[in-house]
């Protein structure tokens, strides 16, 4: 089985919390609608205002920390299997530092736009991805007990 009872029934209370706490920030602000409006709004029965503040303002912003959230911690959970260590984050190998220090190399060279500086930012994060695969032997097999 893909999921103990453990594992569904906490999927199933994040789930619960992400949709209630969802719910919730899209009805707090400057201009409060009541979270049955907001539910009547996603079924399709809201007025014009709620159309405005709801729709336009507040539902695309929440729709996109949930779903920029979700891939962090989909991207963490790969890099983690992939490290092979549940504690593996890019800050701790070292990925962040050397991705800004590409950063401030290109933007001390070459000095433009930030296209530019993002892709020394790629650059000097590849480069030191490279190092930290091959440091520990041949192939990055991670033999010498350091990962």
């Amino acid at each position: 089985m893909w999921l103990s009872g453990r594992g569904v029934t906490v999927c199933v209370l994040l789930g619960s919390a992400t949709v209630f706490v969802s719910l919730w920030s899209v009805s707090v602000g400057d201009f409060p609608i009541p979270l049955d409006e907001v539910t009547r709004y996603l079924r399709g029965d809201g007025g014009q205002d709620a159309d405005f503040i709801i729709g336009t303002l507040r539902l695309p912003r929440v729709i996109t920390g949930v779903l920029v959230g979700a891939s962090l911690g989909i991207s963490g959970a790969i890099f983690q299997s992939l490290a092979r260590n549940p504690l593996a984050s890019p800050d701790v190998i070292g990925f962040t530092p050397g991705a800004a220090l590409g950063a401030v190399f290109t933007l001390a060279l070459w000095p433009g736009s930030t296209l530019r500086m993002a892709l020394g930012a790629v650059i000097g994060g590849m480069a030191t991805a490279a190092a930290v695969y091959r440091w520990p032997g041949s192939g990055g097999s991670g033999s010498t007990g350091w990962c």
